[in-house]
């Protein structure tokens, strides 16, 4: 396997993430909204008449439609309600979302009186309701990959980052518009820099190969004592001193998880998997939490949740769990009961591509 350190990034567009493209649209949408409704109040107070206008709302509905389609602003007649939007859909969509609803404004009424002699005609005082176009340009997704341009994916972390790696790089390259570097380092986390220093490791990388995701894989050598580069101890024992360690490797793993995100690249962080030794699971758990929790507040990070993946119906240790391709209940794990085999590795691959199919705008595969 080549070093990726050598590989050198080709001048290229910044494709920007699913997730942060929906985010920024959701703005632009709240406000054109907003500037839609502000003039519909002004129009309706220079109306003139001798009773107030009523308010009127912009009341917005996002939906998932087809990627690509433009968002269309209306709105309809209330009262006194103010602007909302409603049904704002999750980040994890995989399409952009539409706005849809109804144009409608009063029509004209005019009332006759007749009285002896003549007829006298009276007019009703109208209010005319002006909503601003919507001048902003089409908003479509960002392009896919191809093989011209296709997505890069760099893979970094421990043994299990080795282990379902291969599986996922080669499910990946099927694509023929992804591409997949892999950088495992056996025994190393980010509990012991002094052993590995993956944040130094990282900022090598990162401008070499240019992702527009990165898959990590650490925690599986990380439930013992916390040091810092030069070897100095800050935390002893997980299981002992819980929410201490707790606090300094969530603090650990958010640091890495925003460097692996600059420049709008997505983050996939794959958790560890339970053990079945009791004492050795209760290190782990903390641990999982720990990187649950950074990844919980980063809405750039998907965390994949290895421990749910390969857990019985109890919640305990599972040798043997469905693989989702097929339906068939396949044993997962190596000899040593914690590291995954081939089919355990593959089924993890196989969670990991559909999450990087849709970080680069990908239909399932």
């Amino acid at each position: 396997m080549s070093d990726p350190r050598s590989v050198r990034a080709s001048p290229r567009r910044k494709r920007v993430s699913h997730r942060r493209y929906l985010v920024r649209r959701a703005a632009v949408v709240g406000i054109i909204v907003g500037a839609g409704f502000g003039v519909v109040r002004v129009a309706g107070a220079l109306g003139g008449g001798d009773e107030p206008a009523e308010a009127v709302s912009g009341v917005v509905d996002i939906t998932t439609t087809a990627p690509g389609t433009a968002p269309a602003v209306a709105s309809t007649t209330t009262t006194d309600e103010p602007a909302t939007l409603t049904g704002v859909t999750s980040a994890f969509a995989d399409s952009a979302p539409d706005v849809t609803s109804d144009d409608s404004a009063p029509e004209d009424t005019d009332s006759k009186a007749t009285l002896p002699g003549g007829s006298i005609t009276s007019t009703a005082p109208t209010t005319t309701i002006t909503v601003a176009p919507d001048t902003t340009p089409a908003t479509t997704l960002p392009p896919a990959p191809t093989a011209e341009d296709p997505a890069r994916v760099l893979v970094v972390g421990d043994s299990f980052a080795g282990l379902w790696g291969p599986p996922l790089q080669s499910t990946l390259d099927a694509t023929g518009v992804v591409q997949t570097q892999i950088d495992y380092q056996m025994g190393t986390g980010l509990a012991r820099p002094r052993n590995f220093d993956w944040f130094a490791r990282v900022n090598e990388q990162l401008p070499a190969v240019a992702p527009d995701v990165v898959v990590t894989s650490f925690g599986g050598n990380d439930f013992v004592g916390l040091s810092t580069a030069d070897g100095s101890l800050v935390v002893g024992d997980p299981v002992a001193n819980e929410a201490e360690w707790m606090a300094e490797y969530e603090q650990r793993a958010g640091e890495m998880m925003d460097l692996l995100a600059a420049d709008g690249r997505t983050v996939i962080w794959v958790g560890i998997p339970n053990d079945p030794d009791p004492a050795r699971t209760q290190g782990l758990a903390i641990q999982n939490r720990a990187a649950k929790e950074a990844a919980a507040s980063r809405p750039h990070v998907v965390f994949i949740d290895s421990w749910a993946l390969f857990s019985g119906r109890d919640g305990n240790w599972a040798e043997y769990v469905i693989d989702p391709r097929d339906g068939q209940g396949k044993d997962v794990r190596m000899d040593d009961g914690y590291h995954i085999n081939e089919a355990g590795a593959e089924i993890i691959a196989h969670y990991i591509a559909e999450a990087v199919r849709q970080a680069v705008h990908l239909p399932p595969g």
